[in-house]
């Protein structure tokens, strides 16, 4: 006798296995059933990276970029998958594709496909941890809000996600209104300048409510201090007084350097009535 299972319980199964294409693949193989939550899977990503050799990395990227074009023109029901773009970069090079013809025409004809303002609910910035920058190029903040971030990502995003990626400004986290959901792992914010802090509150903008909020122990107080102020500070930038979900990881060699310890304490203590789900995990091994 064939064994039933209802779509709410293959849908769980299926999501289980999100991180592994592999096995995605095989089960869309399966049936209808599997082939079209497997799909949502598939194709919810757009990774820019990582890059191969140094000498290779424009072309490689280039080639990527065009890849990825023609496989979406070719079939137009795509764009209604992808949720996701993972960017890999050091933040200020003003190598990094933001710029490139190639990235920004396939960024807009995901906007135009999608049929609304909505191109990506969530981006991960994470470093590949290959170059050190000491000096970012002038006006590389500017140009990087004004031709991609702001009109191609910001206004869409709900969840935005830095891994071991350093010195983000805190100005590209207001850029998005809608954000709900932050996530960090050994990464490191900068400040506002006074003029970004100025504009920011002269906007009247209401502060972000986050409904979920994971950081890693290393550098968990940079995005305290930055984001929601001094300890009895009321913050005008983010809001968490209405936070669900509260995670926190650390890897083996951090354990002694529980330095978000009281940022913990003071999450539980202004999210208490509203926080369902504590989330903790060690990452890697000892």
């Amino acid at each position: 006798m064939p064994l039933s299972l209802s779509q709410e319980v293959i849908d769980e199964i299926i999501d289980y296995l999100a991180s592994e294409r592999s096995d995605l693949a095989r089960c869309s193989l399966v049936c209808k059933a599997f082939h079209s939550r497997c799909t949502i899977h598939l194709h919810s990503t757009i990774s820019i990276g990582p890059l191969p050799a140094k000498g290779e990395r424009e072309v490689h990227r280039v080639k990527a970029i065009e890849l990825v074009t023609n496989i979406i023109k070719r079939n137009p029901h795509l764009p209604g998958y992808i949720r996701h773009l993972r960017l890999f970069f050091v933040w200020g090079i003003h190598q990094w594709p933001y710029k490139d013809t190639g990235f920004l025409d396939l960024l807009r004809m995901l906007k135009t496909r999608n049929g609304s303002s909505d191109t990506f609910k969530e981006v991960t910035i994470a470093d590949p941890g290959e170059e050190i920058v000491e000096d970012e190029p002038a006006g590389y903040l500017e140009s990087f809000r004004e031709i991609f971030w702001r009109p191609l990502a910001a206004s869409s995003i709900t969840k935005l996600s830095f891994h071991q990626a350093v010195e983000i400004p805190v100005i590209i986290i207001l850029d998005c209104i809608n954000l709900v959901d932050i996530e960090s792992y050994f990464s490191a914010l900068l400040p506002l300048t006074d003029e970004e802090l100025a504009v920011a509150l002269k906007h009247s903008r209401k502060p972000i409510e986050l409904k979920r909020l994971s950081l890693g122990t290393h550098f968990a107080n940079n995005f305290y201090n930055l984001l929601l102020g001094a300890e009895e500070e009321h913050s005008e930038l983010v809001d968490i007084t209405k936070l669900e979900i509260y995670g926190s990881s650390w890897h083996p060699y951090t354990d002694t350097e529980w330095d978000d310890k009281a940022a913990i304490q003071r999450t539980l203590r202004i999210a208490c009535k509203t926080l369902r789900k504590l989330e903790f995990q060690r990452i890697g091994s000892a």
